[in-house]
């Protein structure tokens, strides 16, 4: 694989990513504010991750996903359970 290859990758990994978690975080209503209350990272951080800056950490992402009350994996998903490539 070349680096052009994985670097698409990234990109699409992480424009996923900030998808899902702007949805499940709309799913409950939550504010940017609400997410960052709840999972102990401040707004600046959510809004990166909701913005498909750098990709997160996996603590970051794990705590996102507690405050979201979904296992981890749940964030590389779509609605019906598959992973989002």
């Amino acid at each position: 694989m070349s680096d052009d290859d994985r670097s698409g990758l990234g990109d699409a990994l992480r424009h996923n990513l900030a998808k899902r978690v702007r949805l499940l975080r709309a799913a409950k209503d939550w504010s940017q504010e609400d997410l960052a209350h709840e999972s102990g990272k401040d707004r600046a951080t959510i809004a990166r991750v909701e913005g498909t800056g750098r990709f997160p950490t996996v603590s970051t992402l794990l705590k996102i996903a507690n405050a979201l009350d979904i296992p981890l994996a749940d964030l590389f998903c779509d609605e019906a359970g598959q992973p989002i490539p």
